[in-house]
């Protein structure tokens, strides 16, 4: 007994209806099992996750943009970076004081000026971090282009520096000492531009003072640290009790306030004695009868 055998079809290739015209096999794309390309391909499904997360978060201008991350992308390098602990600006301090401050520990990458400008914002916080991520690379070519757009922008956030007429009219607390208070107006002497020279601090310093401090400090103004050491001794002496400090009242003046005060509720009149054995006043009530008003009556003359 005879049986037919039909052979199967080629592999990955449908069998042909009949009346079918027949077409080629579409070759499968070849896949690329290389590092570089899993590299690239990471690189990528980082960024997709970026972008997804900045638009889950709402923000519409943000830039995924490999070169607008820095201000100078593809800027020079020094060979040796060593990591540099700033003194950051918040916009309330000295300005100057900072540009120098950021100046003298940049000092061995200034050839690289790019990298200066770049680094600058390590030295800042706050609304004055904000301020800088808002530059350009085209507002801030150089460094001096920085540091003046930086003394413009913070110039009126700054601390203002004291007048004359400030440091004359600061007055020592009560419970303050005297070199505390010489430290805290000597600090703000400094910021007066132009510099006051010592012997006019010393002058200008004694003038605010009152009490035992003006009159034991007269013949002690040649320098501050005089000043100073003079001062500590007050301070001491008032601890003591044996000096009294500028806010207490001197003797009698609490009594010479009610000699000779009236009442104004009725007709008794308080007046202050002292008496010379004892520190503390008497007062004594004295009552008085004031002698009615009479009107004198008009007498027409006699003609």
């Amino acid at each position: 007994m005879g049986l037919s055998y039909q052979a199967p079809p080629p592999l990955n290739i449908p069998p042909l209806e009949p009346d079918t015209p027949s077409q080629a096999a579409h070759a499968a794309p070849l896949t690329n099992f290389l590092p570089e390309a899993e590299t690239q391909q990471d690189k990528r499904l980082k960024k997709m996750e970026v972008t997804i997360k900045a638009l889950q978060a709402g923000s519409s201008s943000f830039d995924y943009d490999d070169h607008n991350w820095n201000l100078f992308p593809g800027m020079p390098l020094p060979p040796k970076i060593k990591i540099l602990d700033f003194e950051r600006y918040d916009g309330t301090k000295d300005l100057r004081h900072h540009l120098r401050h950021y100046q003298s520990k940049m000092l061995p990458y200034w050839d690289y000026e790019e990298f200066v400008i770049q680094t600058f914002q390590d030295s800042l916080t706050g609304s004055a971090l904000d301020w800088f991520m808002t530059l350009k690379a085209g507002d801030i070519p150089t460094w001096t282009d920085l540091s003046q757009k930086f003394l413009d922008q913070h110039r009126f956030c700054a601390e203002t520096p004291s007048t004359l007429l400030d440091l004359s009219l600061m007055q020592m607390k009560e419970d303050q000492t005297f070199e505390a208070y010489a430290a805290e107006w000597r600090g703000k002497a400094a910021k007066h531009i132009p510099l006051i020279t010592e012997r006019q601090q010393v002058q200008l310093l004694h003038s605010t003072l009152r009490g035992a401090y003006y009159s034991h400090l007269l013949v002690h103004t040649s320098s501050f640290s005089d000043l100073i050491e003079v001062g500590n001794k007050l301070d001491m002496g008032v601890k003591l009790g044996k000096i009294d400090g500028p806010s207490r009242k001197k003797d009698g003046e609490t009594s010479k306030k009610h000699i000779g005060g009236t009442s104004k509720r009725g007709k008794d009149t308080t007046i202050g004695t002292i008496n010379s054995g004892c520190q503390t006043s008497q007062p004594i009530s004295v009552h008085y009868t004031p002698a009615p008003q009479t009107s004198q009556a008009y007498a027409h003359p006699v003609h």
